[in-house]
This record gives structure tokens, sequence and C-alpha cells, in this order.
């Protein structure tokens, strides 16, 4: 499974990506996977794959001029 840019997934998503690692697959992810909920809040204490991909966070701050969009342009994955 590969992650592109998925900074925001919702917990059924997080759940559904650990299930598969979990179940022996391989996960790829670039840029910060799951550093947002589902609806774009920043997660407190890191992202919500950061165990799976052995991410330790000393600080979280956003760079200079970065802006938050208001909602997702892109569903990769969606589970109903």
């Amino acid at each position: 499974m590969i992650l592109p840019q998925c900074e925001a997934l919702g917990p059924k998503e997080v759940a559904a990506i650990r299930q598969f690692a979990e179940n022996g697959g391989t996960v790829i992810a670039d840029i910060r996977p799951a550093i947002f909920d589902g609806h774009l809040k920043m997660r407190s204490g890191g992202g919500g794959l950061d165990d799976l991909f052995g991410v330790r966070h000393t600080d979280n701050v956003p760079p200079a001029g970065w802006i938050i969009p208001s909602k997702p342009m892109l569903s990769i994955l969606t589970l109903t």
C-alpha cells in the first residue's frame, strides 16, 4: 500500500492501514502520514501511524507560511 501525501486520515482509515500491516502487508508513505485526523485537525502527540513507521516527535512546528486547507482536496481511502 502506498500512501502519497496522506496527511489527513480518519480513525477507520488508520485502523484499516494498521490491520493491513499486521496481516503482513507493506505500507509505504511519504511526508507525515496521518498527522491530521479525518477533519484536518492536528492530532495531539503526533501522527496516527507514527508507531507503525517508528516516528518519534520532539517538536511539531509547522514551517513558516504554511497554510492548513479548510477541507481535504482528495480522498484516497474511504471506508464505510
